[in-house]
């Protein structure tokens, strides 16, 4: 595996097509499960676990199986394009763990903090969009770490979706480019790249990781 690997494929334009494409679809992945998990967090604050029962039915997307999965999205986004139904089997599979870690951080409040604030005068959204989001930041770091993970092992959804290796171009990713030099048994460029997104994916979670430490650092001068 020598330099030159690394140079052809850093030209490469597949190589350049799925990076492009991972970076896109991490990033808004990622943003969309967030909001839709602290947006579902709404009814948790204001009524705390009387919603467990929706709380269990959230998580069941993510332990069912990937071909039951892909079947609803098929099933009510077949005429999607294959972005929005990538990005929909996501949103379904994910947005219910997310949902828990946020809830999890939201009744690990302190209670009185949040009582003093209803007797200042304010209100249920005021209390959840200055009290409770800035003080549940750590939980969205942890939940962004498992969304990135999660997005990682996406190429099994991807392959029941598609039926190929080689799906559309705008949803080609770095776990495409990698399992085709695989099928072609093309190990020097395999291995280049398999660093090459090792690198990509230390990476994402290493800047996480960072802004974790940073809001919590944050949170406690303040």
């Amino acid at each position: 595996m020598g330099l030159e690997n690394f140079l052809e494929i850093l030209s490469n334009p597949y190589f350049l097509l799925a990076l492009k494409n991972t970076i896109l679809m991490l990033g808004l992945f990622l943003l969309l499960t967030l909001l839709f998990g602290m947006i579902l967090c709404i009814p948790v604050a204001f009524f705390g676990w009387k919603m467990a029962a929706f709380s269990l039915i959230l998580l069941v997307p993510l332990f069912m199986p990937s071909v039951l999965s892909v079947e609803i999205v098929e099933m009510f986004g077949g005429s999607w394009s294959p972005r929005m139904q990538l990005l929909a089997l996501f949103l379904w599979r994910n947005t219910g763990a997310v949902f828990l870690l946020l809830a999890v951080g939201l009744q690990s409040l302190d209670r009185e903090l949040l009582d003093a604030a209803k007797m200042d005068g304010a209100g249920r959204l005021d209390i959840f969009w200055h009290i409770h989001l800035p003080m549940i930041r750590v939980y969205f770091g942890v939940s962004a770490v498992f969304l990135i993970m999660q997005f990682f092992g996406i190429f099994r959804e991807s392959y029941l979706l598609f039926g190929t290796s080689f799906p559309p171009d705008e949803v080609y990713l770095l776990q495409h480019y990698m399992h085709n030099h695989f099928l072609r048994l093309n190990y020097p460029y395999l291995a280049a790249s398999a660093l090459l997104f090792t690198l990509f994916l230390i990476s994402a979670v290493a800047i996480t990781r960072i802004m974790v430490i940073y809001v919590r650092r944050e949170g406690k001068d303040r």
